[in-house]
């Protein structure tokens, strides 16, 4: 009779306080791996669109949507563009609904087969920047932008679209990142449930769902499912045995002391490891879990959970460095190595939010009678021409300064602490350098020239206002046409002696030259003493200033 009682009492103590713990830590730990397989999803839609992005706000492409460049189609409509973007598909479509290019992936070839997506994409009401589509029996992430200058400031002259199969490919991937399997398909909205869902299968499985809407698809949505062993149930059922093979052996035991027997041998243990599991899901900090001090099954089960911590953290910082690596990339021009403009917009922001006294330099450049190269060598020597460029100012420039692919064959050079002096020679030497180098492959080489223009800030004006910088930026670009209607391998530069008047919108050449001769800018050429600068071809010139050299 005592025994029976022991025995009822430890059945009780499993069924209502070991195994409802149990199971309410896994069904709390399904959710939250739920949670990080939507998050990783959602990462990887804005790594999609912030390439979109990238490539929409761009001058070559919009360019490229009224005059239709072959050369942008040779150098962007390549394999390499969705590799970098991790991308299947990639479509430009005209304001009309014209597809104006598109680029297929051997994949999205094998598996679309005829079917081609063209304005089903365009007629998502209010579509947003990304989602997720159905295709014939396929599902794939898309990231959407307008077509625009990469100032924003033109009217767009279409929209592109980056898409990427939601497959076996991409599950594989998110379940070596997150350390568990992921299966992704296609459901049937009738049998999908808006929220996550959890479900356990005996005591060795157990089961998460999700669904995520397609749009213009009522009745298909994105299944996501999560099957996960069931370590804790089958650990506490573990434990249970040896605790009734105890029993058995002393089956005399009071039943007071099989309760204080599985109190602290068991329920404590499992309630320490739920305290230490919520801290850990709170905090996120593995090293708050310490391993329970047992030779048994719980012991070992809390090892294993303190080492699958462990192995989170690790593929978290995994993560973090793949992320900063998509970074990385965005800010990188593909062609030359260089920083782009989008990297140019960032370190402009940054270095205003740092402030500080330093003088700045902005350079414009870009090589002369480029598209000559292009016409007589072709494309890919003049693609060869810009990485020498790029290879040769760089090899010329000085420790901290940036140089960074405006886009086309324009080049944006950034030198902090440089005086007038140092402003002059090294645009000087860049100019010298360039003529002076043999471009192109070797037995096909030939000479080319540059011309520059530059924008040299005072300290004191560097940091009061942010609009400050894209004035310099402004007023370095117009030099350098300044110099270019001057006869080209020739440089022109302007010196501020007022904040005020970068601030001031530079757009167009008279305002600039009106305060070149109010005295308010001062400017500099390489032109010989007592010629003019040619602002306009041929209308009204302004006279450098004394100071020029």
């Amino acid at each position: 009779m005592l025994f029976c009682g022991a025995g009822f009492a430890l059945f009780l103590t499993l069924g209502l306080i070991v195994l409802p713990n149990v199971e309410l830590l896994e069904k709390q730990a399904l959710i939250k791996d739920m949670v990080r397989v939507k998050k990783q999803l959602e990462s990887t839609q804005k790594q999609l669109h912030a390439f979109a992005r990238d490539y929409a706000e761009w001058d070559e492409t919009y360019a490229f949507m009224d005059d239709r460049n072959d050369s942008f189609a040779q150098s962007n409509l390549v394999a390499g563009t969705l590799n970098a973007a991790k991308a299947d598909i990639l479509l430009l479509f005209d304001p009309d609904g014209q597809a104006r290019g598109q680029l297929y992936s051997q994949a999205a070839v094998d598996l679309l087969g005829e079917l081609r997506i063209s304005r089903y994409l365009l007629e998502v009401p209010d579509s947003p920047d990304y989602g997720f589509i159905r295709m014939g029996d396929q599902v794939l992430m898309f990231a959407q932008q307008p077509i625009t200058d990469s100032d924003v400031s033109q009217p767009p002259r279409g929209v592109l679209f980056f898409l990427r199969f939601v497959d076996s490919q991409m599950a594989r991937s998110i379940s070596e990142n997150l350390g568990f399997d992921v299966s992704l398909s296609i459901g049937d909205r009738s049998s999908a449930e808006e929220r996550i869902e959890v479900g356990f299968f005996g005591g060795d499985r157990s089961l998460a769902w999700h669904s995520i809407d397609l749009l213009l698809e009522p009745r298909f949505v994105l299944t996501i499912r999560l099957v996960q062993s069931r370590p804790f149930y089958a650990a506490a059922w573990e434990t249970m045995a040896w605790a009734l093979l105890s029993l058995l052996v002393m089956g005399g035991l009071l039943s007071v002391g099989v309760f204080y027997y599985l109190n602290r041998n068991l329920v404590r243990p499992i309630q320490a490891l739920k305290q230490q599991a919520d801290h850990y899901g709170e905090s996120g900090d593995p090293t708050i879990l310490k391993t329970l001090r047992r030779s048994d099954e719980l012991g070992m089960l809390s090892e294993s959970f303190v080492k699958m911590a462990a192995s989170l953290e690790s593929h978290r910082r995994s993560l973090e460095t793949e992320r900063q690596q998509y970074l990385d990339a965005s800010y990188t021009d593909a062609l030359t190595g260089l920083k782009n403009r989008r990297f140019l917009d960032q370190y402009l922001k940054d270095c205003f939010a740092r402030g500080g006294a330093d003088t700045w330099l902005f350079v414009f450049f870009d090589l002369d009678h480029f598209k000559h190269v292009n016409d007589r060598y072709g494309h890919d020597v003049g693609d060869i021409a810009l990485k020498q460029l790029a290879g040769l100012v760089q090899s010329h420039s000085r420790e901290g300064d940036i140089v960074v692919r405006q886009g086309g064959e324009e080049f944006v050079l950034l030198c902090n602490g440089s005086d007038l002096a140092q402003a002059r020679q090294i645009v000087e030497r860049i100019r010298t350098e360039v003529s002076a180098y043999l471009f192109g492959p070797p037995g096909r080489a030939f000479h080319m020239t540059c011309s520059l223009g530059f924008c040299l800030l005072r300290p004191a004006q560097c940091i009061e206002d942010i609009s400050v910088w894209y004035e310099m930026l402004k007023a370095a670009d117009l030099s350098l046409y300044g110099a270019k209607r001057s006869g080209r391998n020739t440089w022109v530069g302007v010196s501020c002696q007022d904040q005020d008047v970068l601030r001031k919108d530079f757009s167009k050449v008279d305002l600039l030259t009106e305060e070149v001769a109010a005295g308010v800018l001062t400017l500099h050429s390489s032109l010989p003493l007592g010629q003019p600068v040619d602002w306009h071809s041929g209308e009204a010139q302004v006279t450098k200033s004394l100071n020029q050299s």
